[in-house]
């Protein structure tokens, strides 16, 4: 699914936050859905082709990325519209929903199994698409799409940029958990895989703080602005 989500957000990603005050709304969601639909197809292939997910879960895991992947979408269009209430509830809710309904049926059913965990991510994911897709329809106003190849231009050379860094540090870091569950086994990597996402943690406030400048800033046509607020965040 993550890597659905990286190769997705080279137009569907970051990119969209900064050109859709730029640009025409329905243009962009129009590229982003047919970008995201040609990801999914591709990322299917290459899942199945290298064998990257046992075929128990090959179509589990499709659903599931398509589902996020047009969620993540539009929670792209809210961050840009500036609204991050919204975004946060969103957000929010995506990942109470995982964790009560993996929990239900944990505790309650006694579903020991992966599949427990696969079932609430469809809870979780598909509400999370329904909620996104309905507030979307009520808060974003739709023009007729226009000048689509400028667009598609600025969306591949802007995204491909952002997203590069993102894909370089996911494969660094899959890379490093190959090597040590191939040299040190499977219960060392579990110990590094919790200690680095323990480490990662003092991000949050940074990580939370340009949340909320990245659009601001995207909306801005003035740059000393910009340069203060930057500064002050």
């Amino acid at each position: 699914i993550t890597i659905f989500i990286q190769i997705n957000n080279i137009v569907g990603g970051g990119a969209l936050v900064y050109l859709l005050p730029r640009h025409n709304t329905t243009s962009l969601l129009v590229l982003s859905y047919l970008w995201a639909t040609v990801t999914i197809f591709i990322s299917t292939i290459v899942i199945v082709v290298l064998h990257l997910v046992d075929s128990i879960y090959i179509w589990h895991t499709v659903i599931l990325a398509s589902l996020f992947v047009f969620s993540n979408i539009h929670w792209m269009v809210f961050l840009a519209k500036e609204r991050i209430n919204l975004y946060n509830i969103l957000q929010a809710t995506n990942i109470l929903l995982l964790l009560t309904g993996f929990s239900i049926f944990i505790f309650v059913f006694h579903e020991n199994s992966v599949f427990s965990y696969i079932k609430a991510l469809y809870i979780a994911y598909g509400l999370s698409f329904f909620l996104s897709s309905a507030f979307l329809l009520k808060h974003i106003r739709f023009q007729r799409p226009n000048n689509i190849s400028a667009s598609i231009s600025e969306l591949f050379r802007f995204g491909s940029i952002m997203q590069t860094a993102n894909i370089l540090q996911l494969f660094n870091y899959r890379f490093l958990y190959y090597l040590i569950e191939q040299m040190l086994g499977k219960t060392l990597l579990g110990i590094y895989f919790v200690g680095n996402q323990v480490s990662e943690g003092v991000w949050l406030m940074s990580n939370s703080a340009s949340t909320v400048l990245y659009p601001k800033i995207s909306n801005s046509t003035d740059q000393n602005h910009a340069l203060r607020i930057t500064l002050s965040f």
